[in-house]
């Protein structure tokens, strides 16, 4: 018996939203629209994209839908909006800068640097979610695609640390594995 067809997914990562530029945990909390580059870079990589998507999936998160209106516009396509694409809930610290948090010894548990210095990942937070929660959150957003999307050639606009554990679930990465990812650029595809 055949193994059931999956979608083919493409993750976008929105484009530079305010906060960025000073690595503002925005997560899912805070709604920051895209900053005049970040309207330029979605409007750049809509414009090289080169295959028609059978389907527009994105985070409700202005910033991503931003994005992907800029990929929709190109294709004459509508939006199937997914609340499971959202960025990770950083609870207490939404709204601040990573360096702030990470200033505070006491808060620095809640991270993890990957061990060349490089990458920082949110493992848990005051009243957010737990990485766990994310890893499950995308697994569920893969069945669903899988499910409504199979055989198809999707985008999915959505968040950088969301499109790194979402990977890291469907090749079946370890944490320290995922954990060595760098951040998606805006406005970049990574194939899943």
């Amino acid at each position: 018996m055949a193994a059931p067809k999956r979608a083919f997914i493409w993750m976008v990562r929105h484009g530079q939203a305010e906060g960025n530029p000073v690595h503002m945990l925005n997560g899912n909390r805070i709604d920051a629209p895209l900053t005049d580059k970040g309207r330029a870079q979605a409007r750049a990589m809509a414009k090289r994209w080169r295959w028609k998507p059978d389907a527009i999936v994105t985070s409700p998160l202005t910033r991503a839908v931003a994005t992907a209106w800029a990929l929709a516009d190109r294709f004459n396509m509508k939006l199937d909006f997914c609340k499971m694409a959202e960025e990770q809930d950083y609870g207490d610290f939404s709204g601040r800068s990573l360096d702030e948090v990470m200033a505070d010894p006491a808060q620095q548990a809640c991270f993890h640097r990957d061990k060349a210095g490089g990458q920082i990942y949110t493992i848990r937070t005051p009243g957010g979610e737990t990485w766990e929660d994310v890893k499950k959150r995308a697994a569920k957003l893969l069945k669903w695609a899988d499910t409504k999307y199979a055989g198809m050639r999707i985008v999915v606009v959505s968040h950088s640390d969301f499109i790194n554990i979402a990977y890291g679930v469907r090749f079946g990465l370890s944490d320290e594995e995922v954990f060595k990812r760098q951040d998606v650029p805006n406005c970049k595809a990574v194939r899943l």
